[in-house]
């Protein structure tokens, strides 16, 4: 009765993980992309904001606002970086340039219908 009891219980316990397994495959991860620059703010370039350039055109960057549609300011680009993070952005890769001088590429995970209502708004259409 033992014997039968643990065969049951392994071949339960092996199809759970054949199953879990199997959903982690099916769930395909999407990100959203975005190029990320920090402007310096102020006569002594006192505080960062952040510029996200999120599709559309390639200058097209736009302030970063919190829900109530403020500004976003931080005393360091550190800072600023800091609440990316705690935002679900993370970095992909860093970029140098002439006129900013700190610009990433980053990413966050958003679910298939979030990612499919970004591209539908900023894909251009070919035309036939």
């Amino acid at each position: 009765m033992v014997k039968k009891t643990f065969v049951i219980v392994m071949f339960i316990f092996c199809y759970g993980v054949l199953v879990h397994a199997q959903n982690i495959d099916n769930e395909k991860a999407y990100y959203q992309y975005a190029h990320v620059a920090f402007d310096k703010v102020g006569f002594m370039a006192t505080k960062y904001s952040i510029l996200l350039q999120e599709g559309g055109s390639e200058n097209d960057l736009k302030l970063m606002k919190d829900e109530h549609g403020n500004k976003l300011q931080f005393p360091t680009w550190i800072d600023a970086m800091n609440y990316l993070s705690l935002q679900g952005w993370e970095i992909v890769e860093h970029k140098s340039g002439v006129k900013i001088s700190m610009m990433w590429i980053i990413r966050k995970k958003v679910t298939k219908s979030e990612l499919q209502a970004i591209v539908d708004n900023t894909s251009i259409k070919q035309e036939k």
